[in-house]
């Protein structure tokens, strides 16, 4: 029985060490399309961005989507991130890069939200549908 619980163990050891980009969990810094650090070049980072919300109010997590492009190209999301501060949920769309990145890089991002929750709708689209809320470029260098 203890050769069981050890090798269970070590496989359950193996695991948490071979996959450190679980789904809705972050790897190493966060980048933010609205500026501030940059991580070195190489080194695991991740993005995370979506809304803040107001419980049961008609903007809630349900309702809303965040899309990340790297050079031009759409990124597969990790999972969602879900913090609650206060009476406030901030939830995020999350994008892991564990291996990192290097050189100049050209990061956009694309917030929706649901016509019910925005002034943005044009009278023809369907309530509920997601609109474009927000766009913004951020050129990163990661050096080499």
């Amino acid at each position: 029985m203890k050769r069981v619980s050890v090798f269970v163990l070590a496989v359950l050891l193996f695991v948490a060490l071979a996959v450190p980009a679980v789904a809705g969990h972050s790897v190493g810094d966060r980048l933010s399309l609205f500026g501030g650090t940059v991580p070195p070049a190489g080194a695991a980072f991740h993005v995370a961005h979506g809304f803040e919300f107001t419980p049961g109010g008609d903007d809630d997590p349900g309702r809303w989507d965040f899309v990340l492009l790297v050079d031009g190209v759409p990124v597969a999301d990790t999972g969602k991130e879900v913090i609650r501060e206060g009476s406030m949920i901030d939830a995020r769309r999350l994008y892991n890069f564990p291996d990192g990145l290097t050189g100049v890089r050209h990061f956009e991002g694309f917030w929706y939200q649901s016509c019910r929750s925005t002034d943005l709708c044009d009278p023809s689209d369907p309530p509920g549908s997601l609109v474009q809320v927000m766009h913004l470029e951020r050129l990163v260098d990661f050096g080499s």
